[in-house]
């Protein structure tokens, strides 16, 4: 999720908003003489 610039602030305080975790998960995907790793990235 991407959120607009206006929405990255505290509506009570002002203060600037930060990630605080994420989820990752990696595919090992092989074809003969070729490795792919395909990673996905969730906020």
């Amino acid at each position: 999720m991407h959120l607009a610039s206006s929405d990255c602030t505290c509506q009570e305080c002002g203060a600037g908003l930060r990630q605080i975790g994420q989820d990752a998960s990696e595919v090992l995907e092989y074809q003969p003489g070729v490795f792919k790793v395909m990673r996905h990235v969730r906020p």
